[in-house]
């Protein structure tokens, strides 16, 4: 299947999850899968505030913010592909994926992970642009060939497990960061096992009239991707930075309560 001149139509895309069409409304395809991306809008620019002092302070991540920006394009591109089950809103939505994907990896990832030369080690500038080239390539041939997409998102969890796998080991201070980091890991499975029930068991869902497991999908792996983003930066920064502690801050969202916040990586 290859992009063309009929991209922006109506159920162009050959994806179609298990939430009924316009069971809502008359104009919005997959509602509720539409819907469950509005908290990411509201998330992502909390976020790029919160993170405003880790782009000044740690090293290479002075365009932190990009990870946080994507999270936006991706929100924006679900919403309009669930609207509308084009082939162009599934692209964006993917493509935005894969680009955040690359962002962490050249933010908050060191080179050896992903089996490259000792080089862009001590050359770590290099090591972004490299993989800012590989986002290019890969989204030129996923323009070419959509479906290569699914293999481009998939394969990143390859690496994400080593890189998790690694910081469990480390023992910082404040357990609340490891913890952190099983909250991401567990609600990251379970929003895969949600993404897989919606494409395998779908009857059922219809079944029992609860055909919104992908709508729960959107909602946990924002969680989840909000979890491993704090816990993944925590540690690249507790390595990296000589002379300054990071440190694990609360933001809450009414001064009244700690029940609702969002955890980031602040410095001592």
């Amino acid at each position: 299947m290859k992009l063309n001149s009929h991209i922006f139509e109506y159920h162009s895309s050959p994806v179609n999850w298990c939430e009924p069409d316009y069971a809502v409304s008359q104009h919005t395809a997959e509602f509720w899968n539409s819907v469950t991306n509005i908290p990411m809008l509201i998330v992502a620019p909390i976020m790029m505030h919160l993170y405003r002092d880790f782009a000044c302070v740690v090293p290479h991540c002075k365009r932190v913010n990009i990870v946080w920006g994507l999270v936006v394009v991706i929100g924006i591109g679900s919403i309009y592909f669930h609207s509308t089950l084009s082939l162009f809103g599934q692209f964006m939505d993917e493509v935005a994926i894969l680009w955040m994907t690359y962002a962490i990896m050249a933010m908050w990832t060191h080179p050896s992970l992903l089996h490259l030369p000792k080089y862009f080690e001590n050359h770590r500038a290099h090591y972004q642009y490299l993989l800012c080239s590989m986002a290019v390539i890969s989204t030129f041939l996923g323009f070419l060939k959509p479906e290569l997409n699914h293999f481009f998102l998939f394969a990143y969890w390859i690496p994400l497990v080593k890189l998790l796998r690694e910081l469990f080991q480390m023992k910082f201070k404040d357990r609340r960061v490891h913890q952190i980091g099983k909250n991401g890991s567990v609600v990251l499975l379970v929003a895969f096992l949600c993404w897989l029930s919606d494409r395998m068991i779908c009857n059922f869902w219809l079944a029992i009239r609860f055909p919104y497991m992908h709508a729960i999908w959107h909602i946990l792996m924002l969680t989840s991707g909000y979890y491993l983003s704090v816990f993944v930066s925590f540690g690249y920064a507790w390595r990296t930075l000589l002379g300054i502690t990071p440190s694990l801050k609360f933001w809450r969202a009414f001064p009244f309560t700690n029940a609702i916040g969002l955890y980031y990586v602040g410095f001592d």
